[in-house]
C-alpha cells in the first residue's frame, strides 16, 4: 500500500521527513492552497471540513504504551527538530524568497 500525502510544498515538509526516515512508500499529491484547491469538491471527499490533515488517525488511542511513545516522539520533534528546521527553512528559503538578508550566525 502506498501512502498518499496531500499538501502544499511548505505544509508537508515535517511529514515528508518522517515518511522518508521510515522509508515508507508514498505518493505526494500537490494541493495548491494559494488557489484554494483544499476547498474544492474533490478535496471535500477526502476531508469534509476541507482542513488538513486528512486520513486515518495517527495518534494511538487504545494502547497506553504506544500513546506514551507517541507523546515522547512528538515532544522531541516539537522542541528540538521543529525549531531548528524552522530556522534553517527561514534562512534558506523564506528570506531569499523575499529578498531579505540572511542572519550572520
Amino acid at each position: 500500500m502506498v501512502l498518499k500525502l496531500y499538501g502544499s510544498t511548505m505544509s508537508t515538509s515535517s511529514v515528508l521527513v518522517t515518511i522518508l526516515e521510515k522509508q515508507l512508500p508514498y505518493e505526494l499529491i500537490f494541493v495548491d492552497i494559494a488557489k484554494g484547491e483544499q476547498k474544492t469538491n474533490v478535496f471535500k471527499k477526502l476531508q469534509p471540513f476541507r482542513k488538513y490533515p486528512s486520513g486515518r488517525r495517527l495518534i494511538p488511542e487504545d494502547d497506553e504504551n504506544a500513546f506514551a511513545r507517541f507523546e515522547e516522539a512528538s515532544s522531541i520533534e516539537q522542541n528540538y527538530f521543529a525549531v531548528t528546521a524552522e530556522t534553517i527553512g527561514t534562512e534558506l528559503i523564506i528570506k531569499p524568497g523575499i529578498h531579505c538578508r540572511l542572519s550572520q550566525c
